[in-house]
């Protein structure tokens, strides 16, 4: 049989343990939380997400996974194929010559979501409410 003072330091100890992995649950879920909260802050605004083969899609970044990440409310740019080789180099300048297209307009009806392989992501940039970007995409919600 144990004495009392064995007792009392085998609670201390159980007490000292428990509080110890609520202590480590608590900090993991917190951890866990944090960053939850900041993919979904993150999904509130539009990204660019510019890809290896020169394309950049515009869209919400709802989540990453190990392999790819979703991209949502998707539009892309296009130049207006009936300018000529001179005209199209100069897109860049001359806004008239782009266009913002939202994807699932296309002819062969794509939804508007895009899963994205991580490794043909150069790199996302958060785009700020008044960019224009954000401008055309807003109003054109609904259309």
């Amino acid at each position: 049989m144990k004495n009392p003072s064995q007792k009392k330091s085998a609670n201390r100890f159980a007490v000292a343990m428990f509080l110890l992995v609520l202590t480590v649950v608590l900090l993991l879920a917190l951890v866990c939380f944090r960053g939850f909260w900041a993919k979904l802050q993150r999904s509130q605004h539009y990204q660019a997400v510019f890809l290896t083969n020169g394309q950049v899609y515009f869209g919400k970044l709802q989540s990453w996974s190990r392999h790819e990440v979703l991209l949502t409310d998707v539009h892309y740019i296009q130049v207006d194929d009936t300018k000529t080789e001179a005209e199209k180099k100069t897109a860049a300048t001359d806004p008239s010559t782009l266009s913002l297209i939202k994807l699932g307009s296309e002819v062969y009806g794509p939804t508007n979501r895009v899963y994205i392989n991580k490794e043909h992501i150069l790199f996302t940039e958060d785009l700020k409410d008044a960019s224009q970007v954000v401008k055309i995409i807003q109003e054109n919600i609904g259309k």
